[in-house]
């Protein structure tokens, strides 16, 4: 096999991410959310003002996440609508179309 050919099956077939990516990502989110929790504690602030730190930080964590999987659902449905649209080109038949 050529590097070409590596490099299209590597496109073809997403790699599944492994045990210790997974688990090095788990713990980066929760040290930074500690780590935040832990400032916004000890910050000199109005608890309203904490208040209003913390509900941003949880939005833009759960912004974050909707977007990450709208992007994952979006890619899977890419190849899916490729091959619809092709189908559907191929059954078009010019003589039999309504106006």
């Amino acid at each position: 096999m050529s590097h070409e050919t590596l490099t299209v099956e590597r496109k073809l077939e997403p790699q599944k991410p492994t045990a210790a990516f997974i688990g090095a990502s788990w713990a980066a989110l929760l040290l930074g959310v500690t780590c935040y929790l832990i400032g916004l504690w000890n910050a000199n602030l109005l608890l309203s003002e904490k208040g209003f730190y913390g509900i941003s930080m949880a939005l833009s964590i759960f912004a974050v996440i909707a977007v990450q999987k709208n992007v994952r659902d979006l890619e899977a449905f890419k190849e899916v609508d490729e091959i619809e649209h092709r189908q559907q080109a191929e059954e078009w038949d010019p003589a039999n179309r309504q106006l």
